[in-house]
């Protein structure tokens, strides 16, 4: 099944290849005794951190203040009672996702989206207690909203619907409490994506679904030859017949993206920075899915795609990764000063960083590298990319972790970001 992991976007349901070079669907898993983990079938009694760092001003942080942070920081006591296998955030709010299948979030809640049935924010992680007896696989985040996809194929969602982001007409202005999409009463729902106010789903069977703010190409659909300016309900995004299977799914601000089975990306929407790989200066909008040429990536499959609000990244069969699409805060990770780059470069760094988990915030990036090392770059408003100062960080920067400790999980919201660490050896790469 299909499914985005990391974040990620991003890892603990992480995609890996095999010696056959065919991609595989890896989830971790870890007991709930206290203190003691399983990683790859591996047990220690190693201690397990949670920590975090950035923007802070709703509590996404999660460490019970509104303070930004500018390097990691460990939230204690552990935050949560169960063990984290995925994390993501929006605008100002974060997704935890555990291995008992649960979500806790914390942070803004100005629109209902922590789905706590209120609108006050929040500082520690919280238990959405609506979705407690569901078995939650996927979480993500937009700028004020939130969806969910079980294990039976439903899709949730909550939090603002202006824009019609909740995918359906009956919700109001906004939903505190999460509510099943109409949807998935007709598709097994397997991934969903949330970009700034619209959101893309895939079905089991290779389908793809946006809805939510059109009006810069992003919903991938015309009505009568025409952009919508938005969609309130879910609309079908028509790809190539072959397209049967659909690895990752991807939204940013006002674009959206899909990898397929065979590794060929589909990308639409906005092309103010180059992010849908055509000149900005004579393609500003791309409305229907447009394959990418995979002679970019020197004709390798794409293994892994990710997005921030206005920029992009591929790790290809190889393990290297790509960028294109704006690039004035750093996103691309290149030295060179320039506003956006529409074709997408190799990522340079001594040495390759052939990521397990790749992550991207509005516009800035995490990474675990091949051996084991924390990366960040590009923007460091309030300390995003832990440099313990907010100059933007136009290389690949090592963060430096505690002493004996490996970063297993990562993941990004807009401006803030999470690790968690233990002792355990690292995973083979991507």
């Amino acid at each position: 099944m299909p499914i985005n992991g990391w974040d990620v976007r991003h890892v603990i349901v992480a995609y890996f290849l095999s010696n056959d070079n065919k991609v595989l669907v890896s989830l971790f898993v870890w007991p709930r005794m206290a203190g003691r983990a399983e990683w790859a079938g591996q047990q220690t009694d190693k201690h397990l951190s949670l920590w975090s760092w950035g923007a802070n001003s709703y509590g996404q942080l999660g460490n019970g203040t509104k303070k930004d942070v500018l390097k990691p920081r460990e939230i204690t006591p552990f935050p949560i009672p169960d063990l984290p296998i995925l994390i993501t955030g929006g605008g100002g709010h974060t997704l935890i996702l555990t291995d008992k299948h649960q979500i806790w979030l914390c942070g803004s809640n100005n629109k209902g989206q922590l789905g706590l049935g209120t609108t006050s924010d929040v500082v520690v992680p919280t238990l959405v207690t609506r979705l407690q007896d569901e078995s939650v696989v996927v979480v993500t985040g937009g700028w004020d909203f939130s969806m969910a996809v079980t294990a039976t194929g439903k899709l949730y969602s909550w939090g603002s619907n202006a824009f019609g982001q909740l995918g359906s007409t009956d919700r109001g202005k906004f939903s505190p409490l999460p509510a099943c999409v109409p949807i998935s009463f007709n598709y097994h729902i397997t991934n969903v994506a949330a970009g700034m106010r619209h959101a893309v789903a895939v079905s089991d069977s290779g389908q793809v679904f946006t809805w939510g703010y059109g009006k810069r190409g992003q919903l991938g659909i015309l009505i009568e030859g025409e952009i919508p300016d938005k969609l309130p309900t879910p609309h079908q995004v028509r790809l190539p017949e072959d397209v049967n299977q659909i690895l990752d799914v991807v939204a940013g601000s006002y674009h959206t993206g899909v990898n397929t089975g065979a590794g060929v990306l589909y990308i639409w929407g906005c092309n103010k920075y180059g992010q849908i790989t055509q000149d900005p200066g004579s393609v500003r909008c791309v409305p229907t899915p447009y394959q990418m040429d995979n002679s970019f990536f020197g004709d390798q499959p794409v293994t892994k795609l990710t997005s921030g609000w206005t920029h992009l990244l591929a790790v290809i069969k190889d393990g290297s990764i790509y960028s294109w699409g704006r690039a004035d805060y750093g996103q691309l990770g290149r030295s060179h000063d320039q506003s956006h780059d529409w074709v997408p470069c190799k990522l340079e760094s001594d040495p390759p960083i052939r990521p397990h988990a790749l992550s991207c915030g509005s516009e800035h990036n995490l990474a675990i590298s091949e051996t084991g090392d924390l990366l960040s770059w590009g923007w460091n408003e309030h300390g995003i990319c832990g440099t313990e100062d907010e100059t933007n960080v136009y290389i690949p920067y090592q963060i430096q972790l505690p002493p004996g400790k490996q970063v297993k999980i990562i993941g990004c919201g807009a401006g803030h970001s999470f690790m968690m660490t233990d002792y355990i050896q690292p995973l083979d790469r991507l």
